[in-house]
């Protein structure tokens, strides 16, 4: 706690053979402390290892372009779902982003530490991460819309495009029709 603000640090390290088990109770622990502290400011430091996925930086964050991976999906619907930004958008030497840092403070900034405690090895860069401590923090908010047809009821729709009476849908002049339309 720093001037009434509670931070939540976590850390996390998913070897590179992780289970989908394993992220599913993450991404539910991660769940748990977004609904019950939600004025809080909560940052989640790890070693992801997720396959197959490649982050570009956006406005300060990070973006990842979304494979064929359940845990890939699973980890990233779940940080999205919770408003938590991808603020690491520094690579290792061979270019990838293994080091990832998940906030809902957009008041915090990744850059490479000059002074280290520890020798790193070439996948992992030593990190600094500044946060900016306000009197009045709200965490991020969005009302993006997001359509998710995979998981659409298509049984349902089809079922109820069935029961349309298309064949007086489509009967009787122009001026009928637009008023079927506007009624």
């Amino acid at each position: 706690r720093i001037n009434n603000r509670v931070f939540i640090f976590c850390l996390s390290y998913f070897s590179p053979r992780g289970e989908e088990d394993e992220y599913r109770s993450h991404c539910e622990n991660i769940e748990f402390f977004s609904n019950n502290y939600p004025n809080e400011s909560l940052y989640i430091f790890g070693d992801y290892n997720l396959p197959g996925i490649e982050w570009n930086e956006y406005e300060n964050y990070a973006l990842y372009h979304p494979g064929n991976n359940v845990i890939v999906e699973l980890s990233m619907e779940t940080l999205s779902y919770v408003n938590l930004n991808q603020i690491n958008s520094i690579p290792n030497v061979d270019g990838n982003m293994l080091d990832l840092i998940f906030s809902n403070c957009s008041l915090s900034s990744v850059s490479l530490a000059s002074d280290v405690l520890l020798k790193c090895d070439r996948y992992h860069p030593a990190l600094m991460i500044t946060i900016q401590v306000c009197e009045n923090f709200s965490p991020i908010q969005y009302e993006n819309i997001f359509y998710d047809f995979n998981k659409s009821d298509y049984v349902g729709i089809n079922n109820f495009l069935i029961n349309v009476p298309w064949d007086s849908m489509f009967s009787g002049g122009i001026d009928d029709r637009v008023g079927v339309f506007y009624n």
